[in-house]
């Protein structure tokens, strides 16, 4: 089974945009970080979650 240079790349795709996702979700996760987006800003802010919430 010979597959094309284009199927490879396809397969290669999907196999790797969910371990990118993964690798994404697990470092926000990790640093507590919540991604919100804030209306007039080119970039995300970031709002971190407290250990010991008031």
């Amino acid at each position: 089974m010979i597959m094309d240079v284009q199927t490879i790349f396809v397969i290669l795709a999907f196999l790797l945009l969910p371990l990118f996702c993964f690798r994404e979700a697990w470092k926000g996760w990790r640093t507590g970080a919540v991604d919100k987006i804030v209306k007039n800003t080119r970039e995300p802010v970031y709002v971190y979650r407290h250990a010991d919430p008031v």
